[in-house]
């Protein structure tokens, strides 16, 4: 292979999806072909290395888990085909026998224990042929050699096959077994797998274990009459906590929980994680028995169950014995419905529960994987563990008096409405659809202002619908007398339902009483103006209580609204016109601007707020979710995460912190700084920083939800609120060019609002004049079918103002300079994403902006240090980070787009502006182009940035740039591990527009008040490692433009190129301004050097003496700020 195939032409690319969905992507690529069927959701392609990594940006685009394998050659491929003649050849100079145990083929796909299937042929094939690993476990299984008493122990340096083994099995739950583990002591690995074996009764052969260490084996002295005078017993419960980590794992098998996927049991913590497959019949069955506005939704009940079953389990494996009565279920909080589609046989639930022996508490949350395979989140909650009943009992005292005679009441009552079963379910269907199984009330008073009601029922235990700790069917009926009390109300909005999204508490006092009668009692407890109502219902079987829920809280939902919640197609051909609204001026020239004047220079920037989505993380755990995310992340399990890992280990690059901390921030509204997996390393020290996080989120106060005619009201106020100087100011004349995205969006608003859109000002709150989160989803959803653009659920809370608005959908205004600059400002075409490196959200220091480098990602900053006080580090990334094909802008036209980004979070200056390499001529005209509309400078930091000049003659291409040494010397500064295509195309991008591109010098008086240049004092070629070096190139590196003796005019192409080869590879020795004095008109610029080479300068360990520099540097800016205080 070493002399037939060569290394890094071919790779192999595993994909989280099934073969049928694999095939798909391939049709277009004939080069590349499926090399392993691992399990039933993961796949292995292989193929020529540029074809493999096309394929992964293609994935990575559709949000498809995909991740190149550590390998030099695309093995089970083409690729391989040089070498199978020879390798035939030599395969059959071996003997080959019959096996003396089973081989499971995952070749053949069959367990093979006959003669004559091994030999040189088969080998051929093995290499050549897909592997089918998962077929090979499956004939395992069927053949008997897998079964859930047995132990499959992995024999390799990392856990890979019994992963891959689990999710294989259709019906068998061994215990699998590690033996090695890259990130944990061999010791322990090994220790833990043979104690696992003993448990299993599996004969271990302990002297053979030892025969290496029998010096140092000692036997252990026991106590003897000790134990006479004191116990000396280790508590049952942490003694069995520790041989549950070693024993089998134990299965389960009910309807709504399915499967164990995974059982760790520590110290008193025991967490599981289940699956349940939706097809099932009979968990199918369950949910598409409750259709709720022609939607198959999973009900409550089913989760209850799930959480009931998997709380008993946990509690089994802690070796703690509780009686059903006494479990109760806390705080069922559903944030997403499970929408079951019968097209989806791959849907598939997923449960968490972990449980602390000291705090009698299980956690559980919810979730599901579907075709999309991606996971969706639908809900949490906790089981807590009582000492008996006590407390219901003790409420049920209290109540039992007054449940009773307003039960009385309501029966004899002859205003109450008084229904059969048959009625009250046909009036029910309307909104939900309930199967037969789910009927469990009859005989039902409602009283007449629909405020409280009673039932009879009966628990009809049927063993045909399923294995269930609490069915569903019975248990659904509690809620739903409370649902049914509010969704028949004669009063409420036909084109309204209510949906129940939280219950409080649910108590019920073990198994429920089979065919015998109960009543069950429902009352409205409390409504809000925000269409919430509170609800309890009481259960009892003569005066006996059965079953409590109390804290029922439904939400009102129009059915479009709702519709779209669940992705329904909805139709919003029309809406409501404005109308027209008198309002209350003095004159007419008192009226500030509307939302119609569409001049940009009555609109002024605003400043991002820190907090625009603290709402979203108000009693928020936030480690949870950032672990959650690196699961997702990585395909690390959350079980595996202890808190001593580290996030090295877990496989957490720069560039996938990046995208971590991005998709974390989405989540919870919290912005950690890039470099928080640098700063925090391991998992513990991630939960203490975010636990110091949690506590400094200020929670804003709630507003209270405003009646739709109070709002034309509160917008005239506030338009009479305003000054007839500012109105005179704002007002400027209507522009009749084309209607803009943010007018389009607003004429929708006020449609909605029932307002003119003349009476939305810049300063409109969306909060105050009634814009809730259900109406922003049907604003939203206009806007969608209207214009084709998708905003996202939250920008109404990212975006709380008309002039915020504004700006998100239609960018920023214009700048207004009486200099002419070289391009004009371009925020409608292209966006860069801001990201936070380092600093605290409280600082009020000025931040500064680095630029990203010619890669157009901002890894390259993730290493910098923290700043005094908190001051931000904020990174500018390309817009064409993911689209380098599309990068064809200048080097002015890209920096327009750097500013309007800077605009968002720092509106106007004093600023501090930076760059490293390419970066540092970003920064330079960022600098410059600020500067000529006026603002201040008051530091620049250009880090390793040669001065640039134009080189019209170049033809750039990815070859050209190859010449350069640039993409090898990424590889060689352990930036990155080689660049990929799609950072080799952007790369190629940024040095075409650099061909282009001549800095101007700063005008008189607007240079920067200090700038910094840092220079790397090595070349590559100063490097230790001959492979590192470029020996063709010698003497002195080419520090300023023209160095090597000739002026610009005079050099060719390849005087050129020398030249810049130079000054990667060359010896490094004059570290003055090199040319930038020229450009900053000789003004206050100080030069330091950091004994590195520009590539290892920003990658430790040498980015550390890059970090003094820095601090050095911002030390100097601040001096100047305080001096201008």
């Amino acid at each position: 292979m070493e002399r037939q195939c060569r290394p890094g032409t071919s790779a192999m690319l595993a994909i989280v999806l099934p073969k049928d969905k694999v095939s798909e992507f391939l049709k277009t690529r004939l080069s590349c072909e499926i090399s392993c069927l691992n399990s039933p959701s993961s796949t292995v392609v292989s193929g020529p290395t540029q074809e493999i990594e096309l394929l992964q940006i293609e994935l990575k685009k559709r949000k498809i888990q995909c991740s190149f394998l550590p390998t030099e050659f695309g093995f089970h491929s083409q690729a391989i085909d040089p070498i199978l003649d020879d390798f035939e050849v030599a395969s059959k100079r071996a003997h080959f026998m019959k096996p003396k145990i089973p081989v499971a083929s995952t070749l053949i796909g069959d367990v093979i224990t006959s003669e004559g299937v091994f030999n040189a042929t088969y080998l051929r094939r093995q290499i050549r042929e897909p592997v089918t690993f998962m077929k090979a476990a499956r004939a395992c299984e069927s053949e008997g050699f897998i079964s859930n008493s047995d132990v499959v122990l992995e024999i390799g340096p990392h856990p890979v096959c019994i992963g891959l083994i689990t999710q294989s099995l259709l019906d068998a739950q061994p215990t699998c077994l590690p033996s090695l583990h890259r990130s944990k002591d061999n010791w322990k690995t090994i220790s833990g797998a043979i104690a696992a074996a003993h448990v299993a009764k599996l004969p271990v052969l302990w002297h053979e274990f030892h025969v290496d260490y029998l010096n140092s084996v000692r036997l252990l002295d026991l106590p003897t009459y000790a134990f006479d005078l004191k116990d000396y017993w280790v508590p049952y419960q942490a003694q069995l906590s520790l041989a549950s980590q070693t024993r089998a794992k134990p299965t389960l098998s009910t309807t709504c929980l399915q499967k164990l996927e995974s059982l760790k049991i520590d110290n008193g913590h025991v967490s599981a994680i289940f699956t349940s497959q939706v097809s099932e019949p009979h968990l199918y069955k369950a949910i598409r028995g409750h259709v709720v506005d022609d939607v198959a939704i999973c009900p409550a009940s089913v989760f209850s169950d799930m959480a009931y079953t998997a709380a008993k389990f946990v509690l089994e494996q802690a070796g703690i014995e509780a009686d059903l009565a006494n479990l109760e279920l806390v705080d069922l909080n559903m944030t997403h419905a499970l929408v079951v589609h019968s097209k989806d046989t791959e849907q598939i639930v997923h449960v968490s529960a972990d449980f602390e022996s000291t705090q009698k508490v299980i956690s559980i949350t919810f979730s599901s994987t579907g075709n999309s395979s991606s996971m969706a989140g639908h809900g949490t909650c906790r089981i807590v563990v009582n000492e008996g009943n006590v407390v219901q009992e003790a409420e049920w005292s209290r109540m039992q008096r007054l449940v009773e005679s307003r039960v009385s009441s309501l029966e004899s009552s002859k205003t109450a409405h008084h229904m059969t079963k048959s009625l009250i379910y046909k009036l029910f269907s309307t909104l939900v659809d309930y199967d037969r199984s789910y009927h469990a009330l009859s005989e039902i008073s409602i009283e007449e202002n629909f405020e409280d009601a009673t039932a009879t029922m009966v628990f009809k235990q049927d063993p045909e619908l399923g294995s269930f700790t609490h069915s569903p069917y019975i248990v659904d009926a509690l809620v739903h007398l409370a649902g049914l009390l509010l969704n028949v109300d004669p009063a409420k909005s036909k084109t309204d339902l209510y949906i129940a999204g939280n219950i409080g508490r649910m108590s019920i006092m073990g198994d429920l009483p089979k065919n015998q009668q109960c009543t069950a009692y429902a009352t409205i407890r409390e409504r809000t103006s925000k269409g919430v109502c509170l609800c309890d219902v009481y259960v009892f079987a003569d005066t006996k209580l059965v079953a409590t829920c109390t804290d029922i809280k439904f939400q009102r939902l129009s059915r479009d609204i709702f519709g779209i919640m669940l992705g329904k197609e909805q139709s919003f051909d029309s809406y409501p016109a404005p109308r027209k609204t008198q309002l209350l001026h003095k004159d007419k020239e008192d009226a500030t601007s509307s939302v119609d004047d569409s001049s940009e220079n009555s609109w002024a920037p605003t400043l991002a707020s820190d907090t625009s989505s603290q709402t979203s993380v108000e009693a928020l755990d936030l480690s949870p979710v950032l672990l959650n995310t690196i699961a997702t992340k990585t395909g690390v399990s959350i079980l595996e995460m202890e808190d001593n890992s580290s996030f090295e280990d877990l496989g957490i690059d720069s560039q996938m912190s990046i995208s971590i901390i991005a998709d974390f921030r989405k989540r919870t509204g919290v912005e950690l700084p890039a470099a928080f997996f640098s700063n925090f390393p391991t998992v513990v020290e991630a939960k203490g920083e975010l636990d110091s996080v949690s506590e400094n989120i200020p929670i804003p106060p709630s507003k209270p939800m405003i009646k739709r005619e109070q709002r034309q009201n509160l917008v005239a106020k506030r338009q009479i609120s305003s000054s007839p100087t500012q109105a005179q100011n704002n007002k400027k004349p209507k522009n009749t060019s084309e209607t803009t995205q943010s007018t389009a969006l607003f004429k929708i608003v006020a449609a909605e609002l029932g307002l003119d859109i003349t009476e939305l000002t810049p300063s409109t709150e969306f909060a105050e004049i009634g814009v809730d989160s259900m109406l922003s989803i049907r604003i939203l959803s206009i806007f969608k079918k209207q214009s084709g653009t998708e905003l996202p659920a939250a920008f109404f809370n990212s975006n709380p103002t008309i002039t915020s608005a504004r700006e998100e959908l239609d960018g920023p205004p214009s700048f207004q300079s009486n200099h002419t600059t070289t391009s004009k400002f371009q925020p409608k075409l292209h966006k860069s994403r801001v990201i936070l490196i380092q600093g605290k959200s409280h600082s009020k220091a000025t931040p500064l902006f680095l630029a990203t480098d010619g890669s157009g990602a901002v890894t390259p900053y993730i290493h910098f240090p923290a700043l005094p006080r908190g001051r931000k580090i904020y990174a500018l990334e390309s817009p064409f980070l993911e689209n380098p094909d599309e990068y064809t802008l200048s080097i002015q036209e890209m920096a327009d787009i750097f500013i309007t980004a800077i605009r968002t979070i720092q509106p106007h200056g004093p600023y501090l502006i930076g760059g490293w390499s390419a970066g540092g001529i970003y920064a330079y005209e960022i600098a410059h182009l600020l500067a000529m509309v006026g603002e201040t400078i008051t530091g620049l930091v250009m880090i390793d940035t040669r001065v640039n000049v134009s080189v019209p003659m170049a033809d750039v291409t990815m070859e050209f740039i190859e010449r350069f040494g640039i993409f090898t010397g990424v590889g060689r500064g352990n930036l990155l591990s080689g660049l990929s295509l799609q950072q080799k195309q952007h790369l190629t991008s940024t040095v075409r527009a650099l061909c282009n591109y001549d800095a101007v010098p700063f005008p008189a008086g607007r240079a920067p008040r200090k700038t910094h240049i840092i220079w790397a004092s090595k070349g590559l070629n100063d490097s230790a490692n001959p492979e590192e070096r470029d020996d063709r190139i010698t003497g002195k590196a080419a520090m300023r433009p023209g160095s090597g003796g000739k002026n610009m005019s005079e050099m060719e192409l390849r005087d050129f190129e020398r030249e810049f080869k130079s000054w990667f590879f060359g010896k490094r020795s004059d570290f003055d301004t090199n040319g930038w004095e020229e450009l900053l008109l000789k003004g206050d610029i100080k030069v330091h050097k950091v004994d590195a080479d520009h590539f290892s300068m920003v990658v430790p360990p040498c980015v550390k003496e890059l970090g003094s520099v820095l601090l050095e540097s911002i030390e100097d800016f601040a001096k100047i700020e305080a001096e201008e205080e």
